[in-house]
């Protein structure tokens, strides 16, 4: 912010002897920056970390919590992944199940991706018919 006080004088442009005045110059730059406190999430990558997750603040531009437990199909595909954490897409889950089976849990409160990680073969068996 700048302030400009200056004293002119108006003696000669006037005729009036002795008379001054102030001109005061207000520059003002205003910038505003919201800053919304963080989302905390449970966070872990693997099975035994997500039994007791701990929390994690999503900064900078966490929007909500996940949880979820996926495999390619079929099982020979690879391994079980369990996660739970941040996400900046409001539809995480749905990217996630596009390309995977399994499970998957999304919220926009602090520590809610608490969900239980686990599936069955069976329920997977009865989603794909």
């Amino acid at each position: 912010m700048m302030v400009d006080f200056s004293l002119t004088d108006l003696s000669s442009s006037m005729k009036l002897p002795g008379m001054k005045y102030v001109s005061i110059t207000f520059i003002v730059f205003l910038s505003f920056e919201i800053y919304v406190s963080s989302l905390n999430c449970l966070s872990c990558n693997n099975e035994n970390a997500c039994l007791n997750s701990p929390s994690k603040a999503c900064c900078p531009k966490g929007k909500v919590c996940f949880s979820s437990v996926v495999q390619n199909l079929p099982p020979s595909y690879g391994e079980v992944e369990y996660y739970r954490g941040c996400s900046n897409e409001n539809n995480v889950c749905k990217s996630i199940l596009d390309y995977n089976f399994g499970r998957c849990y999304q919220c926009d409160t602090d520590n809610c991706n608490n969900h239980t990680l686990s599936y069955s073969w069976s329920e997977i068996a009865s989603t794909v018919n």
